[in-house]
């Protein structure tokens, strides 16, 4: 068989995206489906000291404005996709409160009966901060003293990753030139044609909790989905369109 690398390949999914038969989340349609927007916050590192949503809740459609503090019952935190004995224990919580660990973590969420009129509601959540340092870099992270995403840690190291393979000394030595450089990498790169979404069933008419997710790693959501909501994985399916 020959290698496939180098050679053109013929792609099994254009015909449908390029016809206009793409099937994505936001083509699906529940009866009485609500829409959420999520506040987030601007900053890398801050404490919450107030979170208004009158203006919010006063506006035509918004169903509810929820904070941590609404959720403390079935807001669990969201465990590490793949845990490791390796890595320090730690949770992502669904909503953050009251410190802010990196910018664009989930504040509130607005639930209104369209998407336009939950990110009206959206935009009238009033948040109050007291900006906190923040660590921005990887070099500024490792430094000595540097501010710590997670209080209960000592410093920012999540788990060691060495390797090497070959006596690397040796390697360098005989070289007849050596190239040290430094690379600066998004934290993803994909570009999907739907980013982000979700579309959750309760499931009052089957029994199962249904999860419509624009993500390639199904089994995981239903893990953390489970985890989170205190339901058993059987009772929960996630598909992707």
């Amino acid at each position: 068989m020959a290698s496939p690398l180098g050679s053109p390949l013929r792609r099994k999914e254009d015909v449908r995206l390029l016809t206009g038969a793409g099937r994505f989340v936001d083509d699906l349609r529940v009866p009485g489906t609500l829409h959420a927007a999520i506040v987030r916050s601007p900053h890398a590192h801050a404490r919450v000291e107030r979170v208004e949503a009158a203006a919010a809740r006063a506006l035509p459609g918004v169903v509810a404005v929820l904070t941590l503090a609404d959720l403390p019952e079935c807001a669990g935190a969201v465990p590490p996709l793949i845990p490791s004995p390796r890595l320090r224990a730690y949770a992502q919580p669904v909503l953050a409160g009251p410190e802010v660990r990196h910018a664009g973590e989930a504040i509130a969420v607005v639930v209104a009966d369209d998407p336009y009129r939950a990110a009206d509601g959206r935009d009238a959540v009033a948040v109050d901060y007291t900006v906190l340092p923040a660590a921005t870099t990887v070099e500024a992270a490792l430094a000595p003293g540097a501010p710590r995403v997670h209080a209960a840690w000592p410093d920012n190291v999540a788990g060691p990753a060495d390797g090497a393979v070959g006596d690397v000394a040796a390697g360098f030595a005989a070289a007849d030139v050596v190239i040290e450089m430094t690379l600066a990498m998004p934290r993803v790169a994909p570009v999907p044609i739907e980013p982000r979404g979700v579309l959750a069933d309760p499931g009052a008419r089957d029994g199962f909790f249904t999860t419509w997710a624009s993500t390639q790693v199904p089994y995981a959501v239903r893990t953390a989905i489970g985890r989170v909501l205190g339901l058993d994985e059987e009772r929960v399916r996630v598909i992707a369109p």
